[in-house]
């Protein structure tokens, strides 16, 4: 909705903030165990496991420990799975420097700025490890939802904690988020909010600007 006011901005984690070599450590490690390519793929990211540990169902130590658990039993014979799987274990990505930027411009001038992302009760210390944890006013994460993006819930209970965050009452409409997925903007626009697909500074840059009248923390 160009040319309303955005006054809160609202950033996803992954595929936005950070990104991640996953694939090719993905592949190291089935080399390693001498299994088929894509198989930490499916056992990660396409398991029902997965739902579980970005809605509360599972804490992230619980889900890896049923994803190293299934790789024994796929795992020929000898082979190390917890020293490989360990890599995966530690892998917490890495910033997009360029995102940060726009992060820091909009906080200078004042805009309150938050995460939100499907993720799971490890990511405060993920935000630690990347040296970002102080960034955000606040991370809105799925985990202490029980429900995630897409889902209309996710962004009601999101909201909720944005304006208990800011202690004040937040129009849907003065929220901007930005997210790499379709499906999860989508949604953040049925809910009131306005939002476009990630693609770098020119989602937000013209934002950057900010409304210098109604800057606040």
């Amino acid at each position: 909705m160009p040319g309303t006011d955005r006054r809160v901005f609202v950033f996803d984690l992954d595929g936005v903030v950070r990104n991640f070599d996953s694939l090719e450590i993905d592949a190291q490690i089935e080399q390693e165990l001498g299994l088929p390519s894509g198989t930490l793929w499916h056992l990660t990211m396409e398991s029902a496991e997965l739902k579980q540990a970005v809605t509360g169902g599972l804490t992230r130590l619980e889900w890896e420990d049923l994803i190293e658990a299934e790789l024994c039993v796929r795992t020929r014979t000898g082979a190390d799975v917890a020293r490989s799987f360990q890599r995966w274990r530690d892998n917490v990505g890495k910033l997009d420097s360029a995102t940060v930027d726009i992060i820091e411009s909009l906080r200078a001038k004042g805009l309150p700025v938050f995460l939100f992302t499907n993720g799971t009760d490890r990511v405060p210390a993920e935000l630690a490890a990347l040296g970002v944890a102080e960034l955000f006013h606040g991370v809105l994460n799925s985990f202490n939802y029980g429900v995630r993006k897409p889902q209309a819930g996710a962004y009601q209970c999101a909201h909720r904690e944005i304006e208990a965050t800011l202690d004040r009452r937040v129009a849907p409409g003065s929220v901007f988020f930005t997210d790499d997925k379709e499906a999860n903007v989508l949604a953040a626009r049925d809910f009131g909010w306005q939002a476009e697909v990630f693609s770098g500074f020119g989602v937000v840059g013209g934002s950057c600007q900010g409304d210098k009248n109604h800057q606040q923390q």
